[in-house]
């Protein structure tokens, strides 16, 4: 598991900026950038996109009408950072 180090809170200093982010439990996943927040199961299934710029409240799903960029998310965020395929419980 690879994280970033947050012992420069400890000086007063900020870490340095993730162009994403990704979190996983059970079956479920999450990613965002800096433009969308993407929810669903961690075998791709059931996804749910929200545009962070529209929409910061997340209370409209556009993941049937972006699957390229629930794909990419899902791809290059979750599978990338994970290293390969997540477990299916």
């Amino acid at each position: 598991m690879e994280g970033q180090d947050l012992s420069v809170l400890l000086d007063g200093e900020g870490p340095g900026p993730r162009p994403h982010f990704t979190l996983g439990y059970s079956e479920f996943v999450w990613a965002r950038d800096g433009d969308y927040a993407m929810f669903g199961r961690n075998d791709g299934e059931k996804t749910r996109l929200y545009d962070l710029s529209s929409d910061p409240n997340m209370d409209e799903n556009v993941a049937a009408g972006h699957p390229e960029v629930v794909r990419r998310m899902f791809d290059e965020y979750v599978i990338g950072d994970a290293g390969g395929p997540l477990p299916t419980y």
